[in-house]
């Protein structure tokens, strides 16, 4: 099941134009590119992530939206969240 779920992570992830993904022993940080970054609805974004953990946190770094999972004490697995997150990011009108 966790193979089906890293698959379906890497369709969503290159759909929503993630440019790198980057792994320590107590986050994963997901880059996005500046033109998504700019369409993302931050609002919806932030209250979705708040409703799957609250381990999630977010930056802006030169125009690219940096969304951050802290790994340590999750309830889930880590790629669960994360695909869960990235299918329901929406654009704003």
């Amino acid at each position: 099941l966790i193979y089906m779920y890293e698959e379906w992570f890497e369709k969503i992830a290159k759909k929503l134009e993630v440019e790198r993904v980057n792994q320590t022993k107590n986050y994963i940080e997901l880059v996005f590119s500046q033109e998504i970054s700019n369409k993302i609805d931050g609002e919806k974004l932030f209250v979705d992530a708040f409703n799957i953990s609250r381990m999630f946190r977010f930056q802006m770094k030169s125009g690219h939206l940096i969304i951050i999972l802290d790994t340590i004490k999750l309830e889930k697995n880590s790629i669960y969240m994360l695909t869960e997150l990235l299918n329901k990011i929406t654009f704003k009108n």
